[in-house]
């Protein structure tokens, strides 16, 4: 191994660990100008990286699309509670006012069944996704007096 002068390398500037004077490379680090980079492969990670920039934009896309799909659920489920709900105060006239609101809420009453007072019933909501997908939702609910037939029990700690 070779020996450096004294006062080769500037204060503080000193290879820290095991390194010695043989372990570094011959001619210098790399630079951009010592670095040959084969034709073919300039501009490589130009593509790596917009193919992963368009993996993530379609990824976003479908997430979001999904993400509104589970809104459009709830707001159906919104919309038949509600609907069941008011025609349960309605006695006599529940299944008119249940598509009264089912429409104030964006749905259609898809089917109403009255036994009693207690209402059961079905809205659809036609859902708007993108890429013009349109998927019609369905949800379910039922209303009626509490206690009716029932008995409520909850545990006492």
């Amino acid at each position: 191994m070779a020996e450096w002068p004294v006062g080769a390398w500037p204060v503080g500037a000193w290879p820290v660990g095991d390194w010695q004077v043989g372990d570094w490379p011959v001619g210098g680090w790399p630079t951009r100008e010592r670095v040959s980079v084969a034709a073919g492969e300039r501009g490589s990670m130009t593509l790596v990286a917009v193919g992963l920039m368009s993996a993530l934009v379609v990824f976003s896309l479908v997430a979001t699309g999904f993400a509104g799909l589970v809104a459009m659920q709830h707001r159906a489920a919104a919309a038949a509670d509600l609907a069941a709900l008011a025609a349960a105060e309605a006695p006599g006239r529940g299944c008119a006012v249940a598509t009264e609101v089912a429409a104030d809420n964006g749905a259609s009453l898809s089917s109403c069944e009255v036994t009693g007072a207690v209402v059961t019933l079905e809205v659809r909501l036609r859902a708007e996704a993108p890429f013009g997908f349109r998927p019609t939702i369905r949800s379910r609910a039922r209303a009626g007096p509490a206690g009716l037939g029932e008995t409520a029990s909850m545990p006492m700690s």
